[in-house]
């Protein structure tokens, strides 16, 4: 089964038309956006469509538009021998249908010839190995045969239980199990006899509505006595005074009139003393401005005749004298004139004479010592003794402001003394009545308020039983209201009430449920009980047949497993085949030297070393492994007939040493198995280690580079 030849057109990311005839190793290369997945994609739509089954079922493009050509494969074996066929989009069948229907190959083949963007891996090559080397598959189609649901596959019987999933059968079973039960709880509540419980609760409910009618008329007659005391008491608050908040004010206000005329008369007490004074003072400033006036005046010097001139003078004079005496008169004449000359020299001619400073006026003085005693300062100056002037006629002012105030305070205290007596009472000791009249309103209020805190109390009980004032009742029952008893009874009479509704409810649903199960349209209970009898005996049979059935599945299932423990055994033998382990060996350059099996899991086989499970794998191990499967089974399911695979970049997760054991592999299954491979890479490296290896092929290796643009 080789591909002869291959088409495909121009679209989308592909730029020129793909015409080949394919050899034993093809390998295209192309960076991205050449149209390598397009090709690739285009192959596998082409070959194994894009179903349920396709390697490419969830990943596939939509590609816009579909990719066009045709694949031809020849030596294709069928009933007829092997033939040619040519698949394309407009095929009806594909490759992998041919495998199915002609061929009866696993509809999984097709994934093994093809890796898609380099996803080696397989999803389970455990179930890949059971149905290929063992009878497993056998096995299981047993369990299919038997059409044993998964969820039987693991379940148990344990002290005559049956533990399983709640699907299937066991569904089926438990809903036949809770129908029984339904069925029997039918049975058992008619068996209560419900009718006669419902007499019981009428009569009940009868003798609790007499209770609570009795007890409704004891409440109309609470309501009219606590009506009634409400009234007394109103008739007691009226008798107090209405306006105590008034009276109260008006305390507080005397009681401030007061303090504020002892504080005033303080004030023009002080001010007495401090104006004290001020007589003294106005007459004492006028005083003390005349004698700094005084003061004040500049001392001018005195002038005085010479007393030389004196003395020449009455020398002169007494020498007239004596020469007028004792000598001649001329000379005597002579010596006036000059004791006359003298005399006007002493009379004209001043001299000036400096005076001593001024001593201080013994008023100053005395003004000075009585202000410093009156007012304990010193008198420096006029501004002083005037400033001190201007205070005193300032709380001169505030004297008689305070005179005034203190007037009128007086006034109204005595108002206030007045009104509070009428409405009080007077006392011998107007300093005593205030705190008597304080505690006697402070007594009105408290009773006062104990009287509305009381009338309040009864109006909030008699709102609590909402009685209308016509329902009042004079005379009452023999019994006393109780609030909490009648609030017990209407309870009880309610719940009564809803349970001899439910009751009703209750057994009209009993009868329609009857209905629903035996499927009898019949009012009378005796037929409805009889199908209802015939339904359980039913119900019991389908339980007790398929219960019998999931017993016999779960021992086919456990025998069945038992079965595949032994194969498990007869697989591991299998894989020990070197035909089975030569390719791994090879691709692997011998680091595994075969495959093992290991409770359903398989292992990687290492010389010398423990077996490896597949987890611990690098992911270019697993390349290997998966490709060494693939080729195995591939191999296996055509018995022989040279195949192909396609494979995009299925080694790139590889390093170079095994890269290269992959690419002697590979090219190894074109020499000897006749295999085709077509190899779709972007990677330079790989392009290049197939292009130096494939020399060995010589004319059946082929080199396809995609361009980026029309060549």
């Amino acid at each position: 089964m080789r591909i002869e030849s291959v088409q495909v057109h121009a679209q989308g990311p592909l730029h020129k038309n793909l015409e080949m005839n394919p050899k034993g190793l093809n390998l295209i290369y192309g960076k991205n956006e050449t149209g390598k997945t397009y090709l690739l994609e285009a192959f596998s739509s082409w070959l194994f469509g894009t179903g349920r089954e396709s390697p490419l079922n969830g990943v596939a493009r939509n590609w816009v538009p579909a990719p066009s050509g045709s694949i031809t494969i020849g030596e294709f074996p069928s009933l007829d021998g092997k033939v040619s066929r040519t698949f394309g989009p407009s095929s009806k069948l594909t490759l992998q249908d041919s495998f199915e229907q002609e061929l009866k190959l696993p509809a999984f083949l097709s994934k093994l010839l093809l890796v898609r963007a380099g996803d080696t891996l397989l999803n389970s090559p455990e179930n890949l190995i059971r149905q290929s080397l063992s009878s497993s598959g056998v096995l299981e189609e047993i369990i299919n045969d038997k059409q044993i649901k998964r969820n039987l596959h693991k379940a148990n019987i344990g002290n005559g239980v049956i533990h399983a999933n709640n699907a299937g059968e066991i569904k089926d079973r438990n809903l036949l199990e809770q129908k029984m039960e339904k069925l029997g709880e039918l049975r058992r509540r008619f068996a209560e006899e419900r009718e006669g419980e419902l007499d019981g609760l009428q009569q009940e409910i009868i003798d609790i509505e007499e209770k609570i009618k009795k007890l409704k008329l004891a409440k109309n007659h609470q309501a009219f006595e606590i009506a009634r005391q409400i009234k007394l008491l109103k008739n007691q608050m009226e008798e107090y005074p209405e306006d105590l908040e008034e009276l109260d004010s008006k305390l507080d206000l005397i009681e401030k009139v007061k303090t504020d005329l002892e504080e005033k008369n303080l004030r023009v007490q002080y001010l007495e003393g401090e104006l004290n004074h001020k007589d003294w003072s106005d007459h004492a400033l006028v005083r003390y401005r005349e004698l700094e006036v005084m003061e004040n005046t500049p001392i001018e010097p005195v002038s005085r005749s010479n007393p030389v001139f004196i003395i020449c003078f009455l020398a002169s004079f007494v020498t007239t004298i004596a020469l007028s005496l004792f000598s001649s008169i001329w000379a005597g004449t002579a010596s006036g004139l000059v004791a006359v000359v003298f005399l006007f020299l002493w009379l004209l001619v001043k001299t000036q004479q400096e005076i001593e400073p001024r001593t201080e006026n013994p008023d100053l003085t005395r003004i000075k010592n009585e202000f410093k005693l009156k007012f304990g300062e010193e008198l420096v100056s006029e501004e002083a003794f005037q400033e001190k002037v201007a205070t005193l006629n300032r709380l001169q002012g505030q004297k008689e402001e305070a005179v005034q105030q203190v007037y009128h305070l007086r006034e109204q205290e005595i108002d206030l003394q007045a009104r509070l007596e009428t409405r009080l009472g007077a006392s011998e000791d107007s300093n005593s009545s205030i705190p008597k009249w304080k505690e006697q309103i402070s007594i009105y209020k408290t009773q006062l308020a104990d009287l509305l805190e009381s009338q309040n109390s009864k109006e909030r009980e008699l709102d609590r039983l909402h009685v209308p004032e016509e329902d009042y009742l004079q005379e009452g029952p023999e019994i006393a209201w109780d609030q909490k008893l009648a609030s017990e009874l209407e309870m009880r009479l309610k719940a009564q009430i809803e349970r001899q509704h439910q009751s009703q409810i209750e057994l009209g649903q009993l009868k329609t449920e009857v209905v629903a199960v035996t499927d009898v349209l019949s009012g009378d209970w005796e037929e409805l009980i009889s199908s209802l009898e015939e339904k359980i005996v039913e119900t019991e049979k389908e339980y007790k047949e398929i219960t019998a059935e999931i017993i016999a599945k779960i021992c086919v299932v456990s025998t069945v497993r038992e079965l595949q423990e032994e194969e498990d055994e007869l697989i591991a033998e299998n894989l020990k085949n070197p035909e089975l382990t030569s390719d791994i060996q090879q691709i692997s350059g011998n680091r595994f030297s075969g495959f093992s099996w290991d409770e359903g899991n398989l292992k990687l086989a290492q010389s010398g070393a423990e077996s490896l499970s597949q987890e611990f794998l690098s992911t270019g191990a697993k390349e290997q492994v998966m490709i060494a499967l693939r080729l195995l089974f591939s191999r296996h399911y055509l018995d022989g007939e040279p195949g192909f695979l396609l494979l995009d970049d299925a080694f790139q997760n590889s390093d170079w040493d095994r890269r290269a054991n992959m690419v002697d592999h590979l090219i190894e299954q074109v020499r000897s198995s006749g295999w085709q491979i077509f190899y779709f890479t972007m990677d330079d490296h790989l392009r290049d280690l197939f292009r130096s290896k494939a020399i060995i092929l010589a004319e059946d290796f082929q080199y396809y580079e995609l361009k980026t643009g029309a060549v």
